[in-house]
């Protein structure tokens, strides 16, 4: 029985938390309460996300909404335009981002 395991090695726990995932996003606001995002992965229609601007406080995190996703190719690759729905945006970051461009780094 050389090489086997006598341990346990997975232990199945029951545990209610939240999971962090970050992803690296361009956004782009086509109306106040209206974004879209390019990302490398795809959503979820109705997911709720929070989205967090560069050398902002977690505090003035936005939370959003997918309305819609759809696979596209950008410079070769597959990417994925999210329009996002913002149900809850407080004055910190997404006021003072800069839209200028239409678009900032997330």
């Amino acid at each position: 029985m050389s090489g086997r395991r006598s341990h346990q090695r997975l232990d199945v726990v029951q545990w209610t938390g939240t999971m962090r995932v970050n992803r690296d996003v361009v956004v782009r606001r086509v109306a106040s309460d209206e974004l879209v995002v390019t990302s490398r992965e795809p959503a979820a229609r109705n997911e709720r996300l929070w989205l967090q601007f560069p050398d902002a406080d977690p505090v003035d995190a936005v939370r959003v909404q997918v309305a819609d996703s759809q696979p596209v190719v950008l410079h070769g690759a597959v990417r994925y335009l999210l329009r996002l729905q913002v149900v809850r945006a407080d004055a910190g970051a997404y006021a003072a981002a800069s839209w200028s461009d239409g678009g900032v780094n997330g």
